[in-house]
């Protein structure tokens, strides 16, 4: 089980822009509350974007969890791999009437916007895309929406030692109002791992037993335990991310590494939240690169 064994590190790219969030007037358009206003069961929230291809990105809070459009503003809702909860339909663009009132384009039907949902949290994608760092395999998560890949995670991955390189994504101050649902999501392998199982290798008895065969069955009961094991290192974090679709969308194994589980939680884990405060005290969006290093060295087999 090559690539089991890993060592972070991270490095953080920032572009030079401030972002100037000026509140909207309640009254004159829609106003929602993405953590008390919207379905579990929530569609994508997406704005068109321009330029040589059509396509899409999710449209962000205001200000905290506060999302305003004003009347008569059109937005995209999709739900894909599974659609609306009420039709066959997995996209349904809807109009901003007033308050929480919205008008969809299909049945001319008014609705709060809570009542917009899919039959299941919206479906994402682990999508192949090339190559990266030399002869790696290029993958992006996202959501496909229509003709578009929404794109949210950028990712490097060797598929001969079957490791995950680095991740890239975006981080924005709008995440001061991100969804804090806390739901359990399982792993996901994408169609990647086809000798074995991800799963199964990170099983703390198959850690023991990993350890015991290529070290010693002294030091795997010394370091394999109910308190120390190999944790699924997020690359990019789901508290990096506002909306429940997006935050679910971060669990593919593509985008973990193995760390100590104490580090995992403790070290690691204060990194991320400094990194997220400082993005929201100076109002900046950075693009983050997040990655391994290379396969632990056997020091024990090396002395002998």
């Amino acid at each position: 089980m090559n690539g089991v064994l890993g060592i972070f590190f991270s490095a953080f790219l920032i572009r030079a822009r401030f972002l100037h969030v000026v509140k909207q007037p309640i009254g004159i358009g829609c106003d929602i509350h993405i953590n008390s206003e919207i379905s579990h069961k929530q569609p994508l929230v997406l704005k068109e974007i321009q330029g040589n291809e059509k396509g899409y990105a999710f449209d962000e809070p205001d200000v905290e969890d506060d999302m305003f459009f004003k009347s008569g503003e059109s937005v995209l809702l999709a739900c894909p791999g599974s659609g609306f909860h009420d039709s066959n339909n997995t996209e349904l663009r809807v109009n901003c009437v007033q308050l929480r009132g919205f008008r969809d384009e299909i049945n001319k039907e008014e609705r709060s916007f809570e009542q917009f949902k899919c039959n299941r949290l919206p479906e994402s994608k682990l999508k192949r895309e090339g190559q990266c760092a030399g002869n790696k395999s290029a993958f992006a998560i996202g959501f496909e929406v229509r003709e578009a890949f929404v794109k949210i995670i950028d990712l490097c991955f060797d598929e001969d030692t079957n490791s995950a390189l680095y991740a890239v994504h975006k981080l924005t101050p709008n995440i001061t109002g991100s969804q804090k649902d806390g739901y359990r999501i399982s792993f996901k392998e994408g169609g990647l791992f086809p000798s074995f199982s991800a799963n199964v290798a990170y099983n703390r008895d198959h850690q023991k037993y990993m350890f015991s065969k290529i070290i010693s069955r002294s030091v795997a009961n010394q370091y394999i335990n109910n308190y120390a094991f190999f944790a699924r290192g997020h690359l990019a974090p789901r508290a990096d991310f506002i909306f429940d679709s997006q935050q679910a969308a971060t669990f593919y194994y593509a985008n973990v590494g193995p760390q100590w589980q104490s580090f995992n939680n403790g070290n690691w884990e204060k990194l991320e939240s400094a990194i997220r405060k400082f993005v929201i005290n100076k109002q900046l969006e950075l693009i983050v690169y997040t990655g391994t290093y290379d396969i632990l060295e056997n020091l024990v087999r090396r002395k002998e």
